[in-house]
């Protein structure tokens, strides 16, 4: 058969495609076997040095949490270029460097043509049981942004539309602006132009070693 429609908590729609999205776990049943302690996102807990804890014992990548430079929480962040960044520092520390991880960046887009669906920082789900809440808006041309806030900070957005529609509000993000400014002009449909593919140019750069990109943008407003 054919799929006609999807119930959501929020009705039926009608449809004629349906996507699963299962999401990602760490697999660390063998960190957990070994008595190394586990974060509350499900991955292995590392200091800044990617150390487990342990004497000559770091990890990295998938199986690990980190900060978020964006929502300044700590989870995983299963995405390849924080896998890169994090593999650095633990390759040099266990040959006997001495080089930190100032944390991850939890930002996915997925630009097709002139629309793009992206996601930067926390979701509500994830932050539920803190209280977390959305403000969502959708102007009159689809586009939709929803800002996820955690009492007076704004901890993650999940945007849908034309590409300067959705990257305004990341750049927003991204430059730490203050919470109740973005979040006063989101209410007055007030959109900032930023292409989306410009953040992804950023984040290429921080991803090659751009550390210094990382430290301007974290703690900061412009």
């Amino acid at each position: 058969g054919r799929v006609e429609a999807v119930e959501t908590s929020e009705g039926t729609l009608d449809a004629d495609l349906a996507v699963l999205v299962l999401g990602m776990r760490p697999e660390v049943t063998l960190l957990k076997e070994a008595g190394l302690q586990m974060g509350a996102g499900g991955g292995v807990k590392v200091d800044q040095m990617m150390s487990v804890g342990i004497d000559g014992i770091f990890a990295c990548g998938d199986c690990v949490e980190s900060l978020d430079l964006l929502s300044g929480l700590r989870g995983a962040h299963m995405l390849w270029g924080n896998a890169v960044r994090q593999a650095r520092v633990a390759g040099t520390n266990a040959a006997g460097g001495k080089k930190t991880f100032s944390g991850s960046m939890n930002v996915t887009t997925v630009p097709i043509g002139d629309v793009a669906v992206a996601s930067m920082g926390r979701t509500a789900r994830d932050l539920e049981d803190k209280g977390a809440r959305l403000l969502v808006r959708e102007d009159p041309f689809g586009n939709k942004m929803a800002l996820v806030l955690l009492e007076d900070q704004i901890v993650g957005v999940q945007g849908m539309g034309r590409l300067e529609k959705v990257g305004g509000m990341m750049k927003a993000l991204l430059e730490r602006k203050r919470a109740q400014e973005m979040i006063s002009g989101f209410r007055k449909g007030l959109w900032l132009g930023w292409p989306v593919r410009s953040i992804q140019m950023d984040l290429e750069k921080a991803h090659s070693g751009g550390n210094q990109w990382l430290r301007g943008t974290q703690g900061k407003g412009r």
